[in-house]
């Protein structure tokens, strides 16, 4: 690992709403920062992470129902979201924000080794 890691990477950059995000390589990091800003409505942003059971059936695949699962969810985000942390590796990071009307999304993950 580089000790002298530090990135920013984009989760999502001004996307309407529901929005999905792809997924982000995180591998690399030990702790993340993750920061949204909902515009326009009031959003459910949820993070996540992917399965570690793809091994086990088709559900737990890639585009299966539980290819992920949601390690932070904030509800009734407008404006910004409080800010998520993590100390403990995860491979890839993507955001899922869910809320009614014209609503738009911005985030990204701060990290380091």
């Amino acid at each position: 690992m580089n000790s002298f890691l530090f990135d920013t990477e984009y989760l999502a950059t001004g996307q309407s709403l529901p929005f999905t995000g792809n997924w982000v390589n995180t591998v690399l990091s030990r702790n993340s920062l993750i920061v949204a800003y909902v515009s326009g409505t009031t959003a459910t942003v949820n993070l996540q992470a992917p399965s570690l059971l793809g091994s086990y059936g088709s559900i737990f695949a890639a585009g299966g129902t539980a290819e992920a699962y949601t390690f932070s969810s904030t509800a009734g985000v407008t404006g910004y979201m409080t800010p998520a942390y993590s100390d403990s590796p995860i491979s890839s990071i993507r955001i899922v924000a869910t809320g009614a009307g014209a609503g738009r999304i911005w985030a990204y993950v701060n990290y380091q080794n």
